[in-house]
């Protein structure tokens, strides 16, 4: 199957963006080129009317690890922000993980009351 070649339907096309640049990103039924899979997961996440978490999850995998951008810790939260607050995302889990304490710089208290304490710190990665 060529998956370049796919016929778009109006109510599939974010869903058929996503599933381009999944398959350019592994390179199945395509020349891998992890430009283009990261151009296909943008659109699919910055489409409007049906916004693909799955999309936008990617998106922020890109930024994250510098994938073809230039690695941007605070764009790659946005993306995962956006993923995780979206209705059909299956990739929650891997937006609250567990970040061991020596991977912070700056740790600073923002706010105390009832039985929190709420700190803000930079993510070194």
């Amino acid at each position: 199957m060529n998956y370049t070649n796919s016929v778009y339907h109006e109510n599939s096309i974010n869903l058929d963006l996503y599933d381009l640049g999944y398959n350019y990103q592994r390179g199945i039924g395509v020349e891998k080129d992890e430009h283009k899979a990261f151009n296909y997961y943008q659109k699919s996440a910055k489409m409007a009317e049906m916004r693909h978490a799955d999309g936008m999850y990617y998106a922020g995998e890109f930024y994250r690890q510098g994938i073809v951008v230039e690695k941007n810790m605070d764009i790659a939260f946005e993306w995962y922000l956006k993923s995780a607050t979206t209705e059909q995302n299956t990739q929650k889990e891997e937006f609250f993980h567990w970040i061991p304490y020596d991977k912070f710089e700056n740790i600073e208290e923002i706010g105390k009351g009832g039985f929190s304490t709420v700190f803000r710190t930079k993510y070194l990665n």
